[in-house]
């Protein structure tokens, strides 16, 4: 590894272990300690270093590489650590992430609507643009009605906002418009276990993840994926690779900021109280925008959901 005249090097945390981390450093991989008044920092933090954050190295006065600082952070994905019961430090997942791919599936796991809401409230309160992937649209087409029609999803999300890309492996349907999303970006995909990830970068890539079939016994996905994992993509780009999740505290929400996670909230207007929580209070302009079919009721009925979990 070169190190340039003032003895250090920048570089970019691939994989996290304790104490010491995997960077890369302009193509190369480089296992790095972390240097010892740097562990007394961040400290409402489960972990000082996530997969994406940028950081200085150095070398010791032997062979022993050290990471001798940590970068700021552009943005961090980061949930409640699930260990603290006070809900007093954060884990933070990823850092400096161009976008959020929630992974969802159209059917085996079937479409889960208040799932895919708590996935994307957990992106706005980072601030990172999300895209939604309803996966596996054939399996639902062959289902006889059993799950929504994909169109009627995607329209949906579409209206309120967000961007959405409905893909099949089998029919290739939405492989190429997935390919241009991730390309060029450092994308964190996020959803619950046998949804398609692997498999969809498999397809796209000519990868050679492990996938396994969801189980038969809950029809839930079998967590497959151990960490995060970096796959760097063919002509540019990156993707974080995430166990598969069912919920996720988002770090820092509380209820009075919720409502800024729901896009179509925003564009209702102005209740008549500061402090509305949208709940049946008087004058409350969501609640007349859900009345008037301008808010989703399954959005309102996602975010009392949410907000009954959060701190006031």
């Amino acid at each position: 590894m070169d190190i340039d005249s003032s003895g250090a090097m920048e570089g970019t945390v691939r994989q996290v272990m304790p104490g010491r981390a995997v960077v890369d450093v302009a193509g190369e991989a480089v296992e790095a300690h972390l240097r010892g008044g740097l562990k007394q920092g961040r400290r409402n933090s489960v972990h000082l270093l996530a997969v994406g954050d940028c950081v200085r190295l150095r070398r010791s006065d032997g062979p022993l590489v050290l990471v001798d600082e940590v970068l700021p952070r552009r943005n961090e994905l980061a949930r409640v650590d699930v260990g603290d019961k006070r809900g007093l430090r954060k884990q933070v997942l990823a850092a400096n992430l161009d976008r959020i791919c929630v992974v969802v599936s159209l059917d085996k796991p079937s479409f889960n609507p208040r799932g895919v809401d708590r996935f994307l409230v957990l992106a706005a309160s980072a601030e990172i643009p999300a895209l939604l992937v309803l996966n596996k649209c054939d399996v639902g087409a062959a289902a006889g009605g059993e799950s929504p029609a994909p169109k009627e999803i995607l329209g949906l999300y579409r209206s309120l906002g967000y961007e959405a890309i409905g893909t099949s492996v089998p029919t290739g349907e939405g492989l190429e418009d997935l390919r241009a999303a991730l390309a060029g970006r450092l994308s964190f995909l996020l959803g619950p276990s046998g949804v398609g990830k692997s498999s969809l970068l498999n397809v796209l890539y000519g990868l050679d993840l492990r996938t396994t079939a969801v189980s038969s016994a809950t029809s839930k996905g079998v967590h497959t994926t151990a960490r995060v994992d970096w796959v760097d993509l063919p002509g540019g780009g990156a993707v974080l690779d995430a166990p598969g999740i069912r919920s996720i505290p988002p770090w820092g929400l509380d209820q009075g900021s919720l409502a800024f996670c729901f896009p179509e909230f925003r564009r209702a207007g102005s209740c008549r109280f500061g402090d509305c929580l949208h709940r049946g209070e008087a004058g409350c302009a969501v609640e007349a925008a859900a009345a008037g079919s301008q808010v989703p009721a399954q959005r309102l009925e996602s975010y009392r959901r949410i907000l009954a979990t959060l701190p006031r």
